[in-house]
């Protein structure tokens, strides 16, 4: 589903997201409604790939 809005989202959606250029396939970890701050775990590599996975030792984890 496209969502637009940081409301629409929930602790455990997955979403596709640009950063620094790149495509992530990233999963939503913490969703704060009152800053509209999202905090995602990005998969590693970016795409376009056909494989993905969580980055070896230290998560990759950033607020969006």
């Amino acid at each position: 589903k496209k969502v637009t809005t940081v409301s629409g989202l929930h602790e455990g959606d997955w979403l596709a997201a640009v950063y620094d250029d790149h495509w992530w396939l990233a999963k939503t970890i913490a969703v704060d409604l009152e800053h509209q701050d999202v905090e995602v775990e990005f998969l590693h590599p970016h795409g376009p790939t056909e494989k993905v996975k969580p980055k070896h030792g230290r998560k990759d984890v950033c607020p969006v």
